[in-house]
């Protein structure tokens, strides 16, 4: 499913291509050109606060219902 996201049309590779030969031709004219770029991966982080069993406990009356418990997703 990943792979879906990841295949370029014609004009997104030819954009990309261009884009690529104005950093070049910008950094022949400036060498300094390069180091204010900046790159990033789209990397997704997830927070998990895990309980333990003991945090977790809840006094119920006979016969009623338990706390409902909420689980995270990644």
């Amino acid at each position: 499913m990943r792979a879906l996201f990841h295949i370029l049309t014609p004009e997104q590779k030819e954009m990309r291509v261009n884009c690529c030969r104005d950093f070049v031709e910008m950094t022949d004219k400036d060498p300094d050109f390069i180091k204010a770029i900046v790159t990033d991966d789209e990397t997704w982080y997830f927070i998990y606060y895990s309980q333990t069993k003991r945090q977790s406990f809840a006094w119920v009356v006979l016969n009623e219902a338990r706390p409902t418990k909420v689980h995270q997703q990644k």
